[in-house]
């Protein structure tokens, strides 16, 4: 009987820790998998030209990155002023 007792109490701990890093790996991967990814740019403007590229644009990567203005979208490039560059965006 004492025998028995010792074991258990030397494997309880273990079980209840196995469970607690259970718990707390699935609420982690909850959390993960919930979580929003950002989005990126696709479009980057130019504060002193006021004009929009795609972000692949040769253009839109020689922008300083203090003149950078990043848009997830034409609407809102347009809605800030910016006027759409022609060569990349026909």
């Amino acid at each position: 009987m004492k025998k028995a007792i010792a074991v258990l109490f030397a494997v309880l701990p273990m079980l209840i820790c196995a469970q607690g890093f259970q718990t707390t790996a699935r609420a982690a991967d909850a959390t993960t998998a919930q979580a929003p990814k950002p989005k990126e740019a696709s479009y980057i403007g130019s504060k002193t030209t006021k004009m929009f590229h795609l972000a692949s644009c040769a253009l839109a990567q020689s922008i300083k990155p203090e003149d950078a203005v990043r848009f997830t979208s034409k609407s809102a490039a347009k809605k800030a002023g910016y006027t759409p560059d022609p060569a990349c965006l026909k």
